[in-house]
C-alpha cells in the first residue's frame, strides 16, 4: 500500500521535490514524524514553480527557531517546515486560506489547549475526524482548504452549543 505521502501527492496532484541540504537538519528528528507530506514542488494554486527557501521571503526578516519552508514567487503560496527537517507542516497555502486555517485553529485548538480544556489532543482530533467524516490520518488543519476550515468552525460551534 503506498505510504500517506505518496497518496496525498496523487490526491493533490503535486510533484514530489528532492531533499535539500539544509544547516542544522536531523535525520532522526525526522524519522519520528508520522505520514510526512511529500515536499512540494509546483504549487497547486498556480502551476507555479515552489522552492525551499527561508521565511524572509514573505516576513522581510527570518522568524522563529525554524525559518525553512516551502514558497511559490509568483502567488506568494507557503508552508513552513517541521522543526530540523524539511518536511512540510501541511500543503501550500495563499493568503485567504492561511486565514481560514487560522481562524480553524482559533475555533478548535481551545477544545485541547490549556487548563481546563476539554479534551486531550488526540481525542480533540478523533472528535474532529468524525465531525467532518475524513480519516482522522487526515486531519490535520494544515491540510485543509477553505471550506474545510469553514466546516471546523461549524462543527466546533454545533458542540458548543450543544454542550452550554
Amino acid at each position: 500500500m503506498p505510504s500517506l505521502a505518496d497518496q496525498l501527492a496523487v490526491l493533490l496532484n503535486i510533484e514530489v521535490a528532492s531533499s535539500p541540504a539544509i544547516p542544522g537538519f536531523c535525520h532522526a528528528t525526522k524519522a519520528r514524524i508520522q505520514d510526512p507530506l511529500p515536499a512540494p514542488s509546483t504549487c497547486r494554486y498556480c502551476g507555479g514553480h515552489v522552492s525551499f527557501t527561508t521565511n524572509d521571503v514573505f516576513y522581510g526578516r527570518q522568524y522563529g527557531e525554524w525559518p525553512w519552508c516551502y514558497f511559490c514567487s509568483a502567488c506568494k503560496a507557503y508552508v513552513g517546515c517541521h522543526p530540523k527537517t524539511d518536511i512540510p507542516l501541511g500543503t501550500l497555502a495563499d493568503g485567504a486560506t492561511r486565514k481560514a486555517r487560522n481562524a480553524a485553529h482559533a475555533a478548535f485548538d481551545p477544545l485541547w489547549r490549556g487548563k481546563g480544556s476539554p479534551m486531550k489532543r488526540e481525542h480533540a482530533y478523533q472528535w474532529l475526524s468524525e465531525a467532518l467524516g475524513i480519516p482522522r490520518s487526515v486531519t490535520h488543519i494544515g491540510f485543509f482548504d477553505q471550506q474545510t476550515c469553514e466546516r471546523v468552525v461549524n462543527a466546533v460551534g454545533a458542540r458548543s452549543a450543544t454542550s452550554a
